[in-house]
């Protein structure tokens, strides 16, 4: 199973909900599930995404040359990644 990420989520989306439906089976008679928290987690993976974009589209202006088209980023996203899709060098960087 894989949740809904914001490009899977319809531009319309009309939810109505059931009135006058208990739930007596659930804890404190909850109709939730656990999906809320792994949306949350989405959420980092999409701002660090971002952030990505943000870098890679300053290194366009800096440099003159495009970087600003799609990048395909694996899960789990390590620092190395993130290095790389942002087109960081470690030669500024000294430890």
């Amino acid at each position: 199973y894989k949740p809904p990420c914001a490009y899977d989520i319809p531009q319309v989306l009309n939810v109505s909900l059931l009135a006058g439906n208990p739930n007596p089976g659930g804890v404190l008679r909850s109709k939730a599930c656990g999906e809320p928290p792994m949306a949350l987690a989405n959420s980092v993976y999409l701002a660090v995404k971002d952030a990505i974009y943000s870098a890679r589209a300053d290194a366009s202006t800096a440099t003159g040359t495009d970087y600003t088209g799609f990048v395909q980023l694996p899960v789990p996203l390590t620092v190395q990644e993130i290095s790389k899709a942002c087109l960081a060098t470690t030669s500024p960087m000294p430890l």
